[in-house]
């Protein structure tokens, strides 16, 4: 019965087409930011459903990235660290953006996903393919764009919600958001917790209940607007809160240790729009704090990263199908961890241009940038992407580019092993596709299919010396290759509908050039990447009623570099229910739903627990429009 639904769903992400029948009759976007602007580019690019935010309105990034997009998520479990693995890259390979602010730890280089309520933005845009003129620092597998987009359309919004579910779930939030049309101000705060206390088999058959896993989460965003539409200044502000046990795995009987987490980020830009042209500052600010206890091993750490982001973009329109951007950044990055030695900050300083033609359906855009950071240089990095039209429904759309990662505050100032000296990972990341869409009365039909492959080469990876510590090197060569496609159907018939989407992603992430103990992992595939992905959705409406089908498979992953051990393959499925009832401007929407349908028993990280059959349940009131 899983294969044929499977089968059937053929999904592996939403696109930007798909239109939830549980959504309500939204205000029109307002374009007021620059019509082109530097970073886009022709690529892979798909927009996350906004409207599943009625269904799933408290849901983590991690969340809404497992469900809807073509990659693979790294958990350790409900409320613990997640991150993603993007086209066979690591987690430190996808940049990871909010409002021009980029969000990747400067110690860790990654981002813990299960730490971002994706109630608090508006926007997520998953852009895949490595591109580093476009995408910076660590877009090697691509990037993921979160943005929280006003408009200065007058009128008053607000929304709340309550959420329970299994293991002691609670869920809540509410936002605001008010215009006169010269000023757009907008407010929202969540929260959300969890015990977590799930039962789970252990390898020896014994059934137990999980210990030690609760967490709390709390956020605040604060947006606002003023300006008009060729001419705003608007700024954006996010406090997160996260306090989590960590669990034993299942091999161990108890765990002490405990992570307090705290964010605070800012970013404020200015935005001019003329005729033929536009202009636009940015600056942000992100300050994070780590605090890790572990009674058993008499550990109390405290780790506080802070960086400054800064930016200025303009354009200008050459003829009408030619356009000419130029940008330039800077970013200071520093850290207070007592394993560091030396002077534990980095600076970073990069200019670019790109020049970008669209004309009768042809596009294209070349780009170029030279990043300088500590007084060093990665070679210039170039980009090429197009879009052309091969027949009526039919286009064409290729990219390559040049992509770059530096090394981490870890990775040069972490005693013992951190080497002030190590050089970035850099190389190259390519794509080709072919794009279909046929729309008829109301119904509508996109097919994607993409090759990909990129080269990363002086990856950094630690590793165990003679000494019996390990030390971080530019030991190793990636080659990451392969395919995906998805296919998205939308039919509107009188008061029903019906959604289905689907398609594979098939990776082979294989190390071509290791040196001392990671020779054994030379044309192996990387650990924890799979090298089948599929992620499948149906749903069918009627008047106020819906019903939405998820189903994801995920193939065998490996976890030892030899390949010597590895996890079983397995499917996980949910049925999410939905009604809603419109009172004039206001709306009254419930749902519920079965997460682990078939009660699988899985692993996504070795000797990590993942809970059985579960349930939600929602309510989410809208007032005004």
């Amino acid at each position: 019965m899983r294969s044929l639904l499977l089968l059937l769903l053929l999904s592996s992400s939403a696109v930007s087409a798909q239109q939830d029948t549980l959504r309500a009759n939204l205000a029109p976007a307002e374009i007021s930011a620059m019509r082109h602007t530097f970073r886009q580019g022709f690529l892979d690019t798909r927009q996350l459903d906004t409207s599943l935010l009625a269904i799933m309105p408290a849901h983590t990034l991690s969340d809404r990235l497992e469900r809807e997009a073509a990659l693979f998520i790294k958990s350790y479990g409900p409320g613990s660290l997640s991150t993603l693995s993007l086209r066979g890259t690591g987690a430190t390979h996808t940049a990871i953006v909010w409002n021009g602010l980029t969000l990747n730890s400067p110690m860790l280089g990654l981002t813990d996903l299960s730490f971002f309520p994706s109630f608090l933005t508006e926007n997520i845009q998953v852009e895949y393919g490595g591109n580093g003129p476009l995408g910076g620092n660590g877009a090697v597998g691509g990037s993921i764009r979160l943005d929280n987009s006003l408009s200065f359309r007058s009128g008053n919004r607000a929304t709340l919600f309550a959420g329970t579910g299994s293991f002691g779930q609670q869920r809540g939030g509410a936002g605001y958001l008010w215009s006169n049309g010269k000023v757009v101000t907008q407010t929202k705060i969540y929260h959300e917790q969890a015990g977590n206390n799930f039962t789970y088999q252990r390898p020896d058959g014994t059934r137990i209940r999980q210990q030690h896993a609760r967490f709390l989460q709390t956020g605040i965003t604060q947006d606002f607007k003023t300006g008009r539409a060729d001419h705003f200044i608007e700024g954006h502000v996010m406090l997160l809160r996260n306090e989590r046990e960590i669990p034993p795995h299942m091999l161990a009987e108890i765990s002490q240790q405990q992570q307090y987490d705290e964010v605070i980020r800012g970013v404020i830009s200015w935005n001019r729009i003329f005729q033929k042209a536009a202009v636009k500052v940015m600056a942000g600010v992100s300050d994070e704090m780590i605090h890790y206890k572990d009674p058993a091993a008499r550990l109390d750490e405290k780790s506080r990263s802070r960086v400054w982001q800064a930016e200025a973009e303009a354009g200008v329109t050459l003829n009408p199908w030619l356009r000419l951007t130029g940008q330039a950044g800077t970013m200071l990055a520093q850290a207070s961890v007592e394993s560091y030695t030396g002077d534990p900050e980095m600076e970073q300083f990069s200019i670019a241009a790109a020049l970008q033609a669209d004309r009768r359906k042809w596009k294209a855009q070349l780009a170029a940038k030279q990043v300088f950071f500590d007084g060093k240089s990665v070679p210039l990095l170039p980009s090429f992407s197009f879009s052309v039209p091969l027949y009526r429904y039919i286009s064409f759309r290729g990219d390559i580019a040049g992509i770059y990662r530096l090394p981490t505050l870890n990775d040069r100032f972490w005693q013992p092993g951190g080497d002030p000296n190590l050089k970035p990972e850099q190389g190259y990341s390519g794509s080709a596709g072919l794009i279909t869409e046929l729309r008829r009365n109301n119904s509508f039909l996109r097919f994607t299919a993409n090759l990909f492959q990129s080269v990363l080469q002086q990856a950094i990876v630690w590793y165990p010396a003679t000494d019996g510590l390990y030390h971080a090197g530019n030991i190793q060569t990636l080659n990451s290759r392969g395919l995906d496609a998805t296919m998205a159907l939308n039919i509107h018939y009188g008061k029903l509908s019906l959604q289905l989407s689907g398609g594979p992603v098939y990776t082979e992430a294989i190390v071509t050039k290791a040196d001392g103990v990671f020779t054994e992992a030379i044309n192996k595939q990387l650990v924890y990447t799979p090298r089948v992905l599929w992620k499948g959705m149906l749903e069918l409406g009627y008047q106020q009623f819906s019903v939405r089908y998820n189903h994801t498979y995920t193939g065998y992953r490996f976890i030892t570099a030899d390949h010597a051990h590895h996890l079983d393959p397995y499917d996980v499925a949910e049925l999410h229910l939905g009604w809603k009832r419109l009172f004039g401007k206001n709306e009254l929407i419930f749902t519920g739903s079965i997460k682990n349908l078939y009660n699988a028993d899985y692993q996504i990280i070795a000797w990590r627990a993942m809970p059985g059959r579960w349930y939600e349940a929602g309510i989410m009131f809208r007032f005004g429009r």
